[in-house]
């Protein structure tokens, strides 16, 4: 039987494994793509950990208005539109909010912003269609 300090300790370094990936994979998109002078791995992974807590507490906010509104056993209809527009405006402010604070970071243009962040965003887009194609048609199962 695993102890919750041992999975208090595995979650700890799984975040930090994640943080180094994250930010090898900024700092290669900010120097390669968006060709961000200022970019280096620790600020970087300085970048990274600050985008962690903020789309954390983003998170956080968010999920406490879907559990206090949307949780009304009226219509599984309305329950899945309410999570899809939930979803869809958590994805447009954290795009905005990480792009706001890579740029004073940074201390870059909007548009390499945008470019250093690229790549993960599709992926990220890519993997949350995925997951929204097999997830909503069981929906209608609970």
């Amino acid at each position: 039987m695993i102890s919750i300090a041992e999975i208090i300790i595995i979650s700890i370094l799984i975040v930090c494994i994640c943080s180094v990936i994250g930010s090898m994979i900024l700092w290669i998109c900010g120097r390669g793509i968006a060709e961000v002078k200022r970019a280096n791995f620790f600020n970087s992974w300085g970048l990274w950990w600050i985008l962690f807590v903020a789309n954390g507490l983003l998170s956080l906010l968010l999920a406490v208005i879907f559990f206090t509104i949307l949780f009304e056993p009226s219509n599984p209809n309305a329950f899945v539109a309410g999570l899809i527009t939930l979803t869809v405006f958590y994805n447009i402010v954290s795009v905005l909010i990480t792009l706001a604070i890579t740029k004073a970071f940074w201390k870059c243009t909007w548009y390499q912003s945008f470019l250093s962040h690229f790549v993960p965003i599709v992926i990220y887009f890519l993997t949350q269609i995925i997951g929204w194609i097999i997830f909503i048609p069981r929906l209608y199962y609970f």
